[in-house]
This record gives structure tokens, sequence and C-alpha cells, in this order.
């Protein structure tokens, strides 16, 4: 499954199908902007997606509301969008040496997703879900002009200035958050629940996340945060390294089982989906592991 905006649409087609059937499998090519691009043929055992996070969340929600008659697929990811924040945090790359090499390894990572509740417009998520700061930007970037824009590298650079004004003059707004009975509350800039290490312009806010691992991240930025937090952007922005950077300056939270939250944003974000939310309301989130059968 290949979206055609992502890489080098018509080779990249080719060079996918040639390296799966080198590897003993029969390969049928889907684009996603084809009608009826999710349906998956009843003999299929492998679904390699060729795309951005974007792409990866279409086909688990496909996958997700497959009956528990239908067998399990396996997946594996070609990562081409912009962020790729799903596959930098499982350290997958987009290489087709390193495609092949996965596929000759089979060897299969169980992985989670965070269950929502009381949201009609959004089940799960795959990265993340959050108010503040982060939907804001989303909003920001859909009306604000980039067409001088040209790589990927300079959209997520572009992305993490606009992110940079906006966590300096940002209105923080009163939150609570639940997690595993103990109830967190505050004025945020930013309430994110993560499963993987970043968010949005390869923002990291819980470095220590994993999407194998059972668990979820709470990542709280509150008022209080907004110099150092602003400080840490730059360093971000700057391509600073790992170790040279400050931690992260928030609250991170493990997240053993579920979560509530609520606030008084206007905006949501679920992954890469932009929800505007009419009334406040109680989300809830709960750890449901191990539902994808990924190779990497």
């Amino acid at each position: 499954m290949h979206n055609p905006k992502a890489g080098d649409g018509g080779r990249l087609k080719k060079d996918l199908i040639d390296l799966i059937t080198s590897c003993d499998f029969s390969c049928t090519y889907v684009s996603t902007k084809d009608k009826g691009w999710d349906r998956l043929k009843r003999k299929t055992t492998l679904v390699v997606v060729a795309g951005g996070d974007g792409t990866v969340r279409q086909l688990l929600k496909r996958l997700l509301k497959r009956r528990l008659i239908d067998k399990r697929l396996t997946i594996a990811i070609v990562p081409l969008g912009t962020a790729n924040n799903f596959a930098k945090t499982l350290h997958i790359t987009a290489s087709l040496p390193g495609l092949k090499q996965t596929l000759a390894k089979w060897h299969i990572k169980k992985i989670d997703i965070g269950a929502v509740g009381n949201l009609p417009e959004a089940s799960f998520f795959l990265e993340g879900m959050g108010f503040g700061l982060m939907p804001a930007l989303m909003e920001t970037m859909k009306r604000i002009d980039r067409s001088a824009v040209k790589s990927a590298d300079e959209e997520l650079a572009f992305a993490m200035d606009q992110l940079i004004n906006l966590a300096g003059m940002f209105e923080p707004r009163a939150g609570a958050v639940t997690i595993d009975g103990v109830r967190h509350e505050g004025r945020y800039l930013m309430m994110e629940v993560l499963n993987t290490r970043s968010v949005g312009p390869n923002l990291v806010l819980a470095p220590d996340a994993d999407p194998t691992d059972g668990r979820l991240h709470a990542a709280l930025v509150k008022e209080s945060d907004r110099g150092a937090f602003v400080a840490y952007l730059h360093e971000l922005r700057s391509g600073m390294p790992f170790g040279q950077r400050r931690n992260v300056p928030c609250e991170v939270i493990t997240v053993y089982h579920s979560l509530s939250m609520e606030g008084d944003h206007k905006l949501l974000h679920v992954d890469d989906e932009l929800i505007k939310v009419k009334k406040s309301r109680r989300l809830t989130v709960e750890v449901r592991a191990g539902i994808v059968d990924l190779l990497s």
C-alpha cells in the first residue's frame, strides 16, 4: 500500500514490487489514492505500507475494524512522510535494503495503541493526542503559506519555527488529567498523551516511550515551564544532539492502564487529525497492548 505523493512515485512502485517478489512473496500493488484501497484480499499475509504516519494510521483504522474471525495480519513500514514519528521511535528507516532485511528476519513486534473514549470523531491513536500547543500548531500550518517550503527537512524546520512562536505567546488553559487514579491539574500550555517519543515536527516529549511496552506517557507543559520549554524548542530546532540538550522541561508521567483528561480547549488533535471540541468533555484513554503485528 503506497501513498504516491510520498517518495518517488512511479519508480518506487516498481522497486517495491521487485523487492517484495524477490523475497518469495506474490505482490499486489495498491495506491492509497485509489477507491477501495483498503479492501484486503482474503489470502493476504503481509501488508507493506509505504507512506507517512497518516498512511499507517489509515491502514490501522481498517485493520481494527476486522472481525475476530479474520486472521491477524502483519505489517511492515517504509516511512516516506515528513515527520515519521512512529517509525523513528522504532528506528525504522526508509531504505529498501533495510526492508529486504526486515522481511528476511521476520521479527514481529507487538504494537500498542491508545483507545480513546467519549470522542465520536476518533477511537484510537498511534502516536498521540492532546490539547494546547500541538493542535494550535496544526491549525496554523493549515492556513499559513508554505509555498516556499521544498523538502521534508524544510517542512520540519518551518513547523518548528511556528511552534516556537506559538509557545512564546500561547495562552495556557485550565486542565486536569487523572492517570491510573491519580489526579493532576493546573494551567497548561500543552497536555499530550503519547505512544511515541515525539509528535508533530519531531517534538520529543517522551524520550522513554516505546510502542511495544504496554505503556503510554502523559506530557504536561505547565504555564511555569514556558521559558524552559521555549529554550528546549530552540535546542531541537538547532539540531543539538540528545546528550547535549536539556531534559524535556515538563512533567512526564507513565500511564500503565488508563487516563482521563479534560480542559478548556476548543481544539484537540488525535494523531494528525484536528478536531474541534464544541464543549468541554472528559476524554478517556486506555492502553491496548500488542494490538498490531509489525515487522521491525
